[in-house]
C-alpha cells in the first residue's frame, strides 16, 4: 500500500471538478433549450446547481427572434406576440 497523503487526495482533486463541471454542462443544454445565455448559465451551474437549477426551472421561454419573454401557451403553439408565428418564421413586424 502507498502510505502517501497526496495520493490519496488526488481523485477527489479529479472527480469533484468533473462533476460540476458536468451539472455546469446539464445547465448550459437547459438554458440554450430556453433560449437562455448557455453561458452564463452553464458557469452558474458549476458553482451553484442547486440554487441555479431552481432558478432556470421556473423561467420562461424566450422568442428565438426578438428574445421577449413567451408564455407556456405562447411557446407551445409557438408564437410570439411581437414576431408572430414561429414555425414558418411569419414575422408581422422587425424585431
Amino acid at each position: 500500500m502507498n502510505d502517501n497523503p497526496q495520493l490519496a487526495l488526488f481523485p477527489d482533486i479529479v472527480i469533484i471538478p468533473g462533476i460540476l463541471a458536468m451539472l455546469g454542462l446539464i445547465m448550459a443544454l437547459l438554458a440554450r433549450r430556453k433560449h437562455r445565455n448557455p453561458w452564463l448559465w452553464g458557469t452558474s451551474g458549476f458553482f451553484l446547481f442547486p440554487i441555479a437549477i431552481w432558478v432556470l426551472a421556473f423561467m420562461g421561454y424566450l422568442c428565438p427572434m426578438c428574445k421577449q419573454a413567451l408564455t407556456k401557451k405562447q411557446w407551445k403553439e409557438r408564437i410570439c406576440p411581437d414576431c408572430g408565428d414561429l414555425r414558418t418564421q411569419d414575422v408581422r413586424r422587425a424585431c
